[in-house]
């Protein structure tokens, strides 16, 4: 049994679509395609992402093999399986709560000094970074440098324009 065949018996028998899987792994359903297909071959850093969803050793992922002779316990199609949070959407959501917390917290100083809105420049680069990790696919840091850049631009441009 060579390895695409293996990824698609085990992701059947663990009742994951292709897309699952990819969601899984961060890759496109077409990645997951090409595996099984043996037209590509997964990355190292992606065989053992799969060999610990599909909880097996990567000597059994490869080669098919499985160590043990009981076969894995079959998953309640009525209780979804757990599902992990990716990177970029933990960095989103810490962003997100840092923003907040600036906003909270320089907003509250600054109406003490006279200068309420540095809550809202200091908080408004986290809110948007936070907003471009949860909802972008594809070159978060490219996209998120690129808002800051402007954002910062606009903020200097009211500024020096006074």
């Amino acid at each position: 049994m060579n390895l695409g065949e293996n990824i698609y018996r085990l992701r059947t028998e663990r009742n994951m679509s292709q897309g699952d899987l990819a969601d899984a792994l961060d890759v496109s359903r077409q990645s997951v395609s090409k595996w099984e297909n043996n037209s590509a071959v997964p990355e190292l850093e992606k065989l053992l992402k799969m060999a610990e969803a599909f909880d097996i050793t990567l000597d059994e992922l490869v080669t098919g093999q499985q160590k043990t002779a009981a076969p894995p316990p079959p998953l309640n199609p009525s209780s979804p399986a757990p599902q992990r949070m990716s990177a970029k959407k933990i960095v989103g959501i810490a962003l997100l709560v840092f923003a907040g917390l600036c906003l909270i917290v320089f907003t509250a100083v600054g109406f003490l000094i006279g200068a309420w809105f540095w809550g809202i420049v200091i908080a408004l680069p986290c809110l948007l970074c936070g907003l471009i990790c949860l909802l972008c696919e594809h070159n978060i840091g490219l996209k998120c440098a690129w808002a800051v850049y402007l954002l910062l631009w606009v903020l200097l441009t009211i500024v020096l324009m006074r």
